[in-house]
């Protein structure tokens, strides 16, 4: 009889949902996605000419990646305050635990720090082997403009940009949808697609410019211009 209350005893004791294995586990999968996500921002394209290949990585948008990356990267810190704060005890003893024996990793621990502040001045002074990483990165950037070009696609220049971004008071039309730029003018949305139908680009209200300006040809500009009623011609691209 009392083994079996001691049983029963321990069963009752066993908590329905285990905080620390929660923790530790959504910290691996914010780390598996995070990892995940930088790369495929490492070599995604710039955002110009993401929007204008309609460039896409496991069905998510640039855009996405960046909001996914930033959240979880906010999240993870929040997920790594509550690991250290269910782990407390365990880490202080395995950290008093390594003070008294880190008389005898002297030379890791100058190896350690010499290497970590190594790699912060080769990032900070974008030196060798920092320098050929970031380069790498703007070779993708190169490579999804040039597939981007030859597959048909009117990719925005960075100096159309440029100047796309002196034109409306608050940002480019780039990222401005056909809803927008007919809300800006005054303009019904459905008057802003027979505009653009009019001139052979098809349309739904929430297609940004770049999107449609990888379609059709037209810089985002003058699709701006086609929606206000300005020919192409006289809206200055």
């Amino acid at each position: 009889m009392t083994q079996g209350a001691s049983t029963a005893q321990r069963v009752r004791k066993r908590p329905l949902f285990r905080w620390r294995a929660f923790v530790a586990l959504i910290l691996f999968w914010h780390a598996l996605i995070l990892s995940l996500s930088g790369v495929v921002l490492y070599i995604a394209p710039v955002g110009r000419v993401a929007h204008a290949i309609e460039w896409r990585f496991l069905w998510l948008d640039k855009e996405q990646w960046e909001a996914v990356h930033t959240i979880l990267g906010f999240s993870f810190l929040v997920i790594v305050f509550f690991h250290i704060k269910y782990n407390w005890r365990s880490l202080l003893a395995y950290l008093k635990d390594r003070v008294r024996k880190v008389y005898t990793l002297q030379r890791e621990l100058v190896v350690a720090t010499a290497l970590t502040l190594l790699l912060l001045v080769i990032s900070v002074y974008n030196l060798p082997p920092a320098q050929q990483i970031l380069d790498l990165s703007e070779t993708f950037d190169a490579f999804w403009e040039a597939w981007g070009t030859q597959a048909g696609y009117h990719v925005v220049t960075e100096e159309e940009a440029h100047e796309e971004g002196e034109t409306p008071p608050v940002r480019g039309y780039g990222r401005m949808t056909v809803r927008d730029v007919a809300e800006q003018a005054g303009i019904p949305v459905e008057v802003a697609l027979e505009r653009l139908r009019a001139y052979g680009v098809d349309a739904s209200p929430d297609d940004n410019m770049l999107t449609l300006s990888g379609r059709s040809g037209f810089s985002p500009g003058e699709l701006a211009g086609i929606i206000q009623g300005e020919p192409p011609e006289s809206h200055g691209e």
